[in-house]
Order: structure tokens, then C-alpha cells, then sequence
């Protein structure tokens, strides 16, 4: 069967983009390599042919952000994981780890906005919730924590450690019988440190 010529094109290209993709692959295994081996320089050139072969793939440049968040280039770190974003919006792996970066930075400020676009974009995620909480109790923010804390058990009722979770913060906030209420029905779910944590503030 003869091919048209829109056909032909298509195959050609779907055979290029496969090509790319084991290129920037093997790129990246031999970088992963060169990493464990303590050759960064050696790994992010591996990085960088990766991306050059297939600079559209989002996780790439995640990848390649970690390292230099590793060897604490935080502001060319950041770039990368904000490229990453740029291509695929929903890899909210590249949220939380631009978030993490920017904390290392001690820029606090700039990593709650990260989770707030994570919370955004990304409103089925949960993680973004829990990341967002913590940083929040961390903050005194209290109130704004419990509220992230409420949306992840709303979804995840059975989760004991949860419930500890929140505990932690209510205690923290002055509300000690809400606390001791979430670590009792912790304890009800099985929760590890429930026990202490009953023993610890509830006496």
C-alpha cells in the first residue's frame, strides 16, 4: 500500500519522536550513573544531551534541577523545575520540589506561593494540601494549617496518622481538646505516636 504524503510525514515523525525519546533515556541512565558516582559535572552534561534531545519533556528538567539543587545552584535549580512546570502544568512533582528548593533558599515566602499555584492548578492533588499545612503550622499560621489539614482528612477519613497530624496543630494553636479528639480517634485508626501523643497532652 502506497502511503499519502501527510501519512508518510506522520510516520516519519512518529518515528523521530520515538528515536528522541530512547536517546534522551539513555542520556538520563547514564547521568543517574554518573550522580551516584559523584561526577555532577559529568551528570548534568548527560542532563543537558537529554533535553537537547527531547526539550519538551517535562521531567527532564526536573530531573536536572534536583542535581543542581544537590549542589545548591538554588536560582538555576528553581529554572528548572519552573520550565518543568511550563510544559506539563499537572507534574506536581515539580511543585513540591521547587517548593523544597526555594525552603533551602530560606525563602519562605516564595515556597508558599508554590504550593498556593499547587493548590490551584492542582486541586485533586493532596500533597499540595499537606506540604502547604506544614509550612503553615511551621509559620504560627495555625487556623490556615488546620483548614488544609480538614480539606486532606475530608478525603482520606480512614487515616489515622492524619488525624495526629492536625492534632499536633490544634494543640499547638491553644485548642488542646481538639487536639486530644484527633488523637484519640487516631489511636481509633491505628496511628503510630498516637498513644504518646495521648500520654504526651492529655493529662
Amino acid at each position: 500500500m502506497k502511503l499519502r504524503p501527510f501519512a508518510l510525514s506522520l510516520l516519519l515523525l512518529v518515528c523521530a519522536c520515538h528515536k528522541n525519546h530512547e536517546a534522551s533515556d539513555q542520556y538520563v541512565k547514564n547521568g543517574n550513573a554518573k550522580w551516584d558516582a559523584n561526577d555532577y559535572a559529568g551528570a548534568l552534561q548527560e542532563y543537558d544531551k537529554a533535553i537537547k534531545a527531547e526539550p519538551d519533556y517535562a521531567s527532564l528538567y526536573l530531573n536536572r534541577g534536583k542535581l543542581k539543587w544537590q549542589l545548591k545552584d538554588y536560582k538555576a535549580a528553581e529554572a528548572d523545575c519552573e520550565k518543568g512546570i511550563s510544559l506539563d502544568s499537572k507534574l506536581g512533582s515539580a511543585y513540591i520540589t521547587l517548593a523544597n528548593i526555594k525552603l533551602d533558599d530560606k525563602d519562605t515566602t516564595g515556597a508558599m506561593k508554590v504550593y498556593d499555584q499547587m493548590v490551584t492548578i492542582l486541586p485533586d492533588n493532596l500533597n499540595g494540601y499537606m506540604f502547604r499545612g506544614q509550612l503553615e503550622s511551621e509559620l504560627k499560621n495555625y487556623s490556615a494549617a488546620i483548614k488544609d489539614y480538614n480539606n486532606i482528612i475530608s478525603n482520606n477519613e480512614k487515616n489515622g496518622g492524619l488525624y495526629v497530624l492536625r492534632g499536633h496543630v490544634k494543640f499547638r494553636s491553644g485548642d488542646k481538646n481538639g487536639a486530644c479528639a484527633d488523637f484519640v480517634k487516631g489511636k481509633e485508626l491505628g496511628a503510630k505516636g498516637a498513644d504518646e501523643a495521648i500520654s504526651s497532652f492529655c493529662h
